[in-house]
């Protein structure tokens, strides 16, 4: 087998805090994705990993990359292991630091750092088997955002935020009550739309895709919700209106609504969790979502450490 040393070749790792990151094409996404969670390697020398397997010189490349995360665990220390996956005990602690399983009486303290800013009791509500809330939900998404500037290869997404349905639909879908949502910005110059939903304590999740022309909604308990759907369309008609000062029904884009062929959930708990994956597939362009509920304790401290990253990547 080779070891970690003659498969870098002399390539450095970055022993700053950071995720195993940088593997982004489809083929070996699936292999990476539940090691995001391990320090940051050069992109150099990840990508001559790739070349190297797509030749053949490795034996295969999940065993490599298991050999590998062997090998950054005996180099930057001892791992805990959720459901199967190792994370640095470094990282843990950062988390902690910053509010991990934190006591009722400091939920309200501010998380120095974050952008938007967050309490520790926000940061909570991904430990364990909590109920996400808003704001770890919004800031999530606009992380996917923020990373969706910066990767050409990315469709351009806009977040429309936690709270636009909810005002929608309370002000019986009267278009004056978020008109102010866009008013400094043109949606139609995005290549997707981001809504999260909260229906009744449940998180789910539209989009608005305008190169596939197609509007969906993403549920982990297998709703489909196409009355949310339609009332996206009107949405869409009076914002070309008022934005475009022209006429547009959309007729043409169709409904996708997948309904349970999508990952779902096995409790009460994880949908906020399983609406922020479905983001972040969605956003690189991902046509199918490689997790499962198994996978939800992990996505939840991935979750936790990007939010206080401030940075998504994978």
């Amino acid at each position: 087998s080779y070891s970690f040393c003659t498969l870098l070749e002399g390539g450095e790792m970055k022993r700053d805090r950071g995720l195993l990151e940088g593997l982004l094409l489809e083929d070996t996404y699936r292999i990476v994705k539940k090691r995001c969670m391990l320090k940051e390697l050069e992109k150099a020398v990840l990508m001559t990993v790739i070349r190297r397997a797509v030749n053949g010189r490795l034996p295969t490349l999940k065993s490599q990359l298991e050999g590998m995360t062997y090998e950054l665990g005996k180099m930057y220390g001892t791992q805990q292991i959720i459901n199967g996956m190792p994370v640095l005990e470094e990282d843990l602690e950062v988390l902690e630091t910053a509010g991990w399983g934190v006591d009722d009486s400091r939920y309200s303290e501010k998380i120095e750092g974050t952008t938007p800013v967050m309490t520790r009791g926000d940061l909570d509500t991904l430990h364990g088997k909590k109920w996400l809330n808003d704001v770890v939900v919004n800031n999530y998404l606009l992380l996917l955002v923020e990373r969706s500037k910066h990767v050409a290869e990315y469709p351009k997404c806009y977040n429309l935020g936690t709270h636009f349905f909810t005002k929608l639909i309370s002000s019986q879908c009267d278009y004056n009550a978020v008109k102010r949502w866009t008013r400094k910005i043109d949606v139609f110059s995005f290549d997707i739309l981001l809504f999260p939903l909260n229906v009744g304590r449940h998180w789910a999740l539209a989009v608005v895709d305008f190169k596939q022309k197609t509007i969906s909604s993403y549920d982990s308990i297998g709703s489909t919700e196409p009355a949310l759907l339609d009332l996206i369309v009107s949405w869409l008609q009076e914002e070309y209106i008022h934005r475009k000062h022209a006429r547009r029904s959309f007729s043409d884009f169709t409904f996708y609504t997948p309904g349970p062929s999508i990952p779902q959930q096995t409790n009460q708990n994880d949908c906020g969790v399983f609406i922020c994956q479905y983001c972040n597939e969605l956003t690189k362009g991902a046509t199918d979502f490689e997790f499962s509920q198994e996978d939800i304790p992990y996505l939840r401290v991935k979750i936790a450490h990007q939010l206080l990253q401030g940075m998504v990547t994978c």
